[in-house]
């Protein structure tokens, strides 16, 4: 049986790209929560930064009271730093604008003023540029296809994406496959429970495969196989 778990996670991979990602044999239940992946961990905490912190490519105007040559708008460079006259470069990237006011005011007090008065104010953050990502839906839905998005979305906004679901749905085999810590994972969850609201509507997050069980004539051996062999617990277990 297992055997046929890693030949169907292959060929639902490979539903997404031309090169199926590589499985890992290895073996027990990791979470009794839906884990989402490394990436949208690193994107949430970016999220959380302090609107105080100082970040790279920022424009921050700085002003020295009664010292007009001192105050302008400056850009923090990639490498987190700016440079004004009299004070040279300094690294503000990571600071709270508090922190780069200390710092000017002390480096300004060091050789040429006795109490500089500076003030810090980011104009304006930075906003990297989100990239679209694939989300691929599967299965017994009318639309299959591999769909854009750029940040991550519920079950049923993703079977949303694929126009619905035809009439022939298994809705207790809803299989979503993600990597997670580079093991192949999946969880099965039941689609009428979450419509009446009995269970959680999970994040679906891009590059995970949904894959929706017909349980009609069309449906696959190797697909039912692995809904049979999940149990629905909405949790995520290695391939």
């Amino acid at each position: 049986m297992k055997g046929m778990w890693l030949w169907g996670a292959l060929l639902l991979a490979g539903c997404a790209s031309s090169t199926p990602a590589p499985m890992s044999p290895d073996v027990a239940v990791v979470t009794s929560q839906l884990p989402a992946p490394a990436s949208a961990s690193a994107a949430s905490a970016a999220a959380d930064t302090p609107a105080d912190q100082v970040a790279p490519q920022d424009v921050l105007d700085v002003a020295v009271f009664q010292v007009p040559d001192l105050t302008r708008t400056v850009r923090v460079n990639l490498a987190g730093e700016i440079s004004l006259p009299l004070v040279g470069s300094i690294a503000a990237g990571g600071k709270t604008v508090r922190e780069v006011e200390l710092e000017i005011a002390e480096r300004l007090r060091q050789k040429y003023m006795r109490n500089p008065n500076v003030t810090v104010f980011i104009k304006e953050k930075h906003k990297a540029d989100v990239v679209a990502q694939r989300l691929t839906v599967e299965g017994a839905v009318k639309q299959p296809g591999v769909f854009e998005i750029k940040e991550p979305v519920t079950l049923l906004q993703a079977i949303a994406l694929a126009r619905g679901l035809e009439e022939s749905a298994n809705l207790k085999g809803v299989i979503v496959f993600r990597n997670v810590d580079n093991q192949r994972m999946a969880a099965r969850f039941d689609l009428g429970a979450i419509r009446k609201g009995q269970a959680a509507d999970p994040d679906i997050y891009p590059n995970d495969i949904v894959v929706v069980d017909d349980a009609g004539t069309r449906g696959r051996d190797v697909l039912r196989a692995i809904v049979s062999s999940l149990p629905i617990l909405s949790v995520f277990r290695p391939f």
